[in-house]
């Protein structure tokens, strides 16, 4: 896949913390940091902002959560609407009868998968790796993703047939959404919304298992935020391996606690992610080893192999690198640890020579925990789909049912939409991250990041915060 340059950086304070004591690296003035609801007076300058606001798709739904009177209600709509994006994917994605067999086989499933936008590696890696003869993970069936994931694939294969299989994920898979709703609402409640409503939970929510590990992620830093250290890291360890992207977060949890000399928690968090990491990983690594590296070295391999593609790699190391480094400084001095963790990880996918689809969702979560303007949502949301349409089209009209795979050379359609549309649906999917992240550094060095544009707390509210006594002196989070 296509790579792109690295957003400018500097030494500025770009990722400026926003308040202390506030979750999520939220600001404190006029918001209640557990929890505090989206806020009627808030909703309604946001829907009602003129004809831009009217654009984004959302406004009806904007306007029917303005008319909620308590948060309770808006979260319950948030809710329902989670929902009925997770039921709406999942019709859509289950295989039907004459394509799931009932030994567990698929037959003709890709050509079916890809003509109806369809696929989902949930129900073809249940017949790829055999999850129907309920070996365990890593000991007898190879899994491409980490521990955390093989096991949950396996727990869930223990339902009858590959429809069973893949209801059960659908309903863990919904319910994760739920967790991860909730988990937003705590973290940052003045956006916590814009997850519910994003239409990228229709296409990529069951696409595969990334929803695991982004609300193991979201936990973990949850209780970071509420100081339980030690659960915080074993949390992370169970994310790290669930999916390797949590990691973008510790080495800057770790500036922020070098930086307060909180010393004692950042040992706590190092210990009890390394005692995890070492219990979920050592049976498979000691009993099926060669199985166990394979989520290691097939993405080693993926995108190609050779001496340029190995330059690739190190200069996209060098600059990913450079990134960290940049922010992790920009934390020591005072920065916000979800925001530089937003920023690299934006990096992280503007630079790798590999993208997956669903790596949207995850970013999308990212900027909501960093709190980037609300406008960047939709734009990572537009950006998202047409990446899943580009994707999925090209696949079906290159795909070759006789060689169950894409064949080197394309017939006329294939090569028709590779020469004319493929690259265009690759730029709009870069041109969506970049105009994201560079609006969300060009916000927080203004200082007019989206926590401070507008107040989404009602005024009730705020006229009640005025008489609240200030929280004493905590680290930022």
């Amino acid at each position: 896949m296509s790579s792109a340059q690295e957003p400018h950086t500097s030494d500025t304070n770009l990722v400026a913390d926003d308040g202390a004591g506030a979750p999520g690296g939220a600001s404190s003035e006029g918001v209640e940091p557990d929890g505090a609801g989206l806020g009627r007076a808030g909703l309604h300058r946001i829907a009602d902002t003129g004809a831009v606001a009217q654009l984004l798709p959302p406004y009806a739904a904007l306007k029917l959560l303005n008319r909620l009177d308590n948060d309770r209600a808006r979260f319950s709509l948030c809710a329902l609407a989670v929902t009925a994006w997770s039921a709406w994917a999942y019709l859509r994605l289950r295989p039907p009868p004459g394509i799931a067999l009932a030994n567990g086989h698929l037959r003709g499933y890709h050509t079916w998968a890809f003509a109806h936008l369809a696929y989902s590696d949930i129900p073809w890696l249940y017949q790829e790796h055999g999850f129907f003869t309920h070996g365990l993970p890593y000991i007898r069936v190879p899994v491409e993703y980490p521990v955390i994931t093989g096991i949950f694939t396996w727990i869930t294969a223990w339902f009858p047939g590959v429809q069973g299989y893949f209801m059960a994920t659908a309903v863990a898979e919904w319910l994760l959404a739920l967790g991860v709703l909730w988990l937003l609402y705590k973290l940052v409640p003045r956006h916590y919304y814009l997850f519910a409503l994003s239409p990228l939970l229709l296409v990529y929510l069951m696409l595969n298992w990334d929803i695991l590990g982004i609300f193991l992620m979201l936990l973990a830093y949850k209780l970071y935020t509420d100081e339980r250290w030690t659960a915080s890291g074993a949390v992370f360890s169970l994310g790290v391996f669930a999916k390797l992207f949590p990691i973008f977060y510790l080495p800057f949890i770790a500036a922020k606690l070098w930086r307060d000399r909180s010393i004692q928690p950042l040992k706590k968090m190092a210990i009890s992610f390394t005692v995890v990491s070492i219990v979920v990983n050592a049976p498979f690594m000691i009993f099926g080893f060669h199985n166990w590296q394979t989520f290691y070295s097939f993405n080693a391999t993926r995108g190609g192999k050779g001496l340029f593609i190995a330059a690739v790699d190190a200069v996209t190391l060098m600059i990913v690198l450079t990134a960290l480094a940049l922010l992790f400084r920009n934390v020591l001095r005072g920065g916000s640890v979800p925001r530089a963790a937003a920023f690299s990880f934006a990096v992280f996918l503007m630079v790798n020579k590999v993208f997956s689809p669903q790596y949207m969702l995850w970013l999308l979560v990212f900027a909501l925990v960093a709190e980037w303007p609300a406008w960047t949502a939709w734009v990572l949301a537009g950006g998202g789909i047409a990446d899943y349409l580009n994707a999925f089209t090209f696949l079906h009209f290159t795909w070759s049912p006789v060689l169950h795979k894409v064949p080197a050379r394309l017939g006329p359609t294939g090569r028709w939409y590779q020469a004319e549309l493929y690259d265009l649906g690759i730029t709009a999917r870069y041109l969506a991250i970049a105009v994201s992240t560079i609006g969300a550094v060009v916000c927080a060095r203004r200082g007019s990041a989206a926590p401070k544009q507008r107040s989404l707390v009602s005024p009730a509210k705020q006229r009640n915060s005025a008489h609240v006594k200030p929280p004493s002196p905590t680290p930022h989070h």
